[in-house]
């Protein structure tokens, strides 16, 4: 995958899926859509489409279990996903 980054924040957004086949290529579609008919469209390969499956799933987890487990607000909550990859130490 290229490094591109997109951060989108969405109330009461619904996505669709389906498997297409065109042309003797199979690839995924996703449709994310909200109430108000904002619409984006993603193809993915299979492997696109099972490393974003396993982003969501991760993501669910880590929700569920902020649910169960609260922690002190003063603590800051990791997400691997956002965390910067090319950080620079700050040179003294």
């Amino acid at each position: 995958m290229n490094g591109m980054q997109l951060r989108l924040e969405a109330k009461n957004l619904y996505l669709r899926v389906a498997n297409v086949t065109r042309d003797n290529k199979s690839y995924v579609l996703l449709t994310a859509y909200d109430d108000t008919n904002n619409e984006f469209v993603l193809e993915l390969t299979h492997e696109q489409a099972g490393w974003l499956e396993d982003q969501f799933y991760a993501a669910n987890r880590r929700y569920e279990e902020r649910l169960t487990n609260p922690q002190p607000a003063d603590e800051p909550v990791h997400n691997p996903i956002l965390a910067p990859t090319d950080r620079q130490e700050p040179s003294h």
